[in-house]
């Protein structure tokens, strides 16, 4: 080998090495409020093993029924869910509709006028 190409070889091999250092750790996550105790989707982990909880739709949890240790069966409420999210929906559907309905009465009356 010459020394032209010896000296590329070692840089190409020193370009390779340089890449093989440790990656830098991942930034700390944001830590989560206090007030959540637990989060989770269908799923608690509870004293005994793993309980599903089926709630009809997702949601933040507003009001907690009942108190540790007490006895509930089938059908029990445990949790309240805020609706908030589901009243703001359906009235924003309302003015939805409501306007809809102006269009479409806007619409029948410039409709009579062209024919």
């Amino acid at each position: 080998m010459t020394t032209p190409s010896r000296l590329v070889s070692a840089l190409a091999g020193l370009a390779l090495l340089a890449g093989c250092g440790k990656a830098p750790p991942p930034p700390p996550a944001a830590p989560m409020e206090a007030r959540f105790a637990a989060i989770a989707r269908g799923r608690v982990d509870v004293e005994g093993g793993l309980v599903h909880v089926a709630a009809p739709r997702e949601g933040v949890v507003s009001r907690v029924e009942g108190a540790p240790g007490d006895s509930v069966k089938a059908g029990d409420v445990l949790f309240a869910l805020d609706t908030a999210q589901a009243t703001m929906a359906r009235d924003a559907a309302a003015a939805d509709l409501e306007a809809a309905k102006a269009q479409v009465q806007l619409l029948r009356s410039k409709l009579d006028a062209l024919k």
